[in-house]
Formats: structure tokens, sequence, C-alpha cells
């Protein structure tokens, strides 16, 4: 399966479909691509989530609620198979250059957008609901002794509960765990590195929470070596959340940034690490939770690996299904260029094909 993310005639990155019953891939056929009404080249549409028929983007550059103070996009599934834009969100107190929208996440009703540099660089994350006709803002959340540490940095939904990043607080970065009681979002528990590392890499947007688990991703952590990263996992007793295991790549080395991206299904996780080889061709790599623990099952690399590929740039996982995106042409970091070489290309958004399932959620990287 290959889905494009492009603007004008400007292909960037291409995703990869694996799954666990055949290695044969995917043939997408037709695609989609989806530009936000009111957007444009320096808007940076960016990250998707999804789920079921929704689908939301950020487009942290846009002109939202005020200039320059970003946006987030929603667009709906329709019985043909096409993708509808329903809604534009901002933030009701937005300001210039919060980047509202730079991180995003859905599980419906609710859509919850990151805004890292929201008072000059605090950071806040929002909280929108759908009542079936509109979405509205149901809450703002802010962290404790979160000043200056980019709140936001990453965010994850499920059920009464999510999970924000906030990768300079305190120095080193935490992440936070907020809990719906009695109709209000609460901070419930705040979760520290149990191996800090001075670089503000923990909770640097790889976070991803489902039921009692929040996985939790430091792609600079020096266990392996410097920058070869890690993934530490926190599970919830009551109301606190408790570090479980510090997960590394079988195989990781220095400056892999293994980490980079996290997502959760169920007992799997998949987990990004754009530059392992050093050039960064890029893995990622699939862990499976067992009576012993998290214990790696696979390594996925690409099919065609070119240096600064950056696959596992961003990765997705659903059962038997992984998602796993690379950029492509040789364009690595979070500048992609056109023709014109002083205006950065922003991805807008394509999906479709008659092979995607639809349980699988495609997520942009949240850099």
């Amino acid at each position: 399966m290959r889905i494009v993310l492009s603007l004008a005639s400007w292909v960037i990155a291409e995703v990869f479909i694996f799954s666990q019953l055949a290695d044969a891939q995917c043939d997408l056929g037709a695609t989609q691509k989806l530009v936000p009404a009111g957007t444009n080249a320096g808007d940076w549409v960016v990250h998707p989530a999804i789920d079921g028929e929704w689908l939301v983007v950020g487009a942290p550059f846009a002109d939202g609620g005020v200039a320059g103070s970003g946006a987030a996009y929603v667009y709906r599934r329709m019985t043909d198979g096409t993708w509808t834009q329903m809604a534009e969100l901002s933030a009701e107190d937005a300001g210039a250059g919060d980047w509202f929208g730079k991180h995003v996440a859905i599980q419906m009703p609710r859509i919850v957008v990151g805004a890292t540099q929201e008072g000059f660089g605090d950071g806040k994350a929002y909280v929108f609901h759908y009542d079936g006709t509109s979405w509205s803002q149901e809450a703002m959340l802010l962290g404790s002794n979160a000043s200056g540490g980019r709140l936001g940095s990453g965010v994850s939904i499920d059920g009464d509960y999510i999970g924000v990043g906030a990768y300079q607080a305190l120095g080193t970065g935490r992440a936070y765990i907020f809990h719906r009681e009695q109709g209000l979002w609460v901070e419930q528990d705040v979760l520290p590195s149990p191996d800090p590392c001075p670089l503000h890499s923990f909770a640097s947007h790889s976070v991803s929470l489902r039921g009692d688990t929040v996985i939790v991703g430091s792609r600079y952590d020096g266990q392996l070596g410097s920058n070869a990263g890690a993934v530490f996992i926190f599970r919830r007793f009551g109301a606190t959340w408790v570090f479980e295991q510090k997960v590394l790549a079988s195989d990781g080395g220095p400056g892999d940034t293994f980490g980079w991206w996290t997502e959760m299904d169920g007992s799997q996780i998949i987990v990004g690490a754009p530059s392992y080889s050093g050039s960064g061709p890029g893995a990622a790599y699939v862990f499976e939770n067992t009576d012993g623990g998290w214990v790696q099952t696979a390594k996925l690399t690409s099919p065609n690996p070119h240096p600064g590929d950056n696959f596992g740039y961003w990765a997705s996982i659903r059962s038997t299904w992984a998602a796993v995106g690379r950029e492509v042409g040789g364009l690595a970091g979070r500048q992609f260029w056109r023709s014109d070489p002083v205006r950065p290309i922003r991805s807008a958004v394509v999906l479709g094909g008659q092979c995607h399932p639809r349980a699988v959620g495609i997520r942009r990287p949240t850099r």
C-alpha cells in the first residue's frame, strides 16, 4: 500500500504497508489529495490522525483564530469513499505563533490539538467535542510545572484519558496524563523520564496512550550510543502511572533516533527509527506484550532504501497491518523544498485506494 503526501507536482513522502499475513505490498490504485480550504504552501499541513471515517490534520502556520495562530481541519469519509472537509478548528484564545495544530489526535467524539508555542513556549493542548452536528472547544489543558515546556509536543487520547508531551518541561521533558472526571479534564499524573536525557527528547512528539498503558519516546536516549533512542512504557494502577519497561532496538546504535515516532494498538507497538544506519535509510520496529514484557517481533525496512529516506519518520499499526512512512528524494529533516528555494513545501494529505484497511490510522510525524 502506498499513500502519497504531496503539494503541487512534488512527491515528498510515501507509505508502505506491511502485513503479518503476507509480505506482498498492496497497490492502492487511485488516491485523493486533500488540501484544506484557505491554506497555502506556507501553512505546513501535517500529521493526520484517523479514527474510522473521521480524519483531522493540523496546520500550525495557518490563519486560525488570528493570523498565523494555526488551525486543524476535520474531514469525514463519505459513502462514496471520498473525504470531505467538515470543520476548521481554532483555539478560543488563539495568538499569533501558537503553532496550534502541530500535533493532533482523534478518538470520536473528541479531537486533541497541541499548540507548543502558546504562551511564549509554555504550550497547551485543546480538546474539541463533536455533538453530532458541530465541533466545539471543550477544554484547555495546562501542565503543572510546564513553564517553557512546550506542552502539546505529542498528544494521544483514549476514552477518558489524554496523554500530552512537554519535551522541555523541567529541562528533560515530561508526559502529562489527563483524566475526564464528572465532565472535566483534570491532570492525573506527571511522568518524568526514568533515565533523564538533557537534550529534551523525552515526550518530544512521541506519546501514545491505549487503555492502562502509555508509551513515550525518547529519541536522543544514549544507552546504546549518542542519540540512539529508546521508548519508555508506563502502566496505570488506579490513579497512578508506574514505569514498567524501557524498550530498545535489538540492533540499535548511535544516531538511530529510535523512538522518534511511536504508536500502540492493543498488545503491539510500532517504533520509528528514521536515522537508523547513520545516513538515514531508517527502520521501524514492532514489539508485542508477552508474559515476559515487551519483546521485539519484527523489524521493517524500506523495500528500496536510500540515504536520507528517513524511513520510520512516522508509523501506524492496527492488528496485522503496519503502515510506515518515509521521506523520499533525499529530502531529509523538517524542511522540504520546491523549485523556488526560499519557499518550503508543506505537505497536503493524500488517502485512498481500495486496499486501504480503514482500521489503520495513518499519521504524519509531529516534529
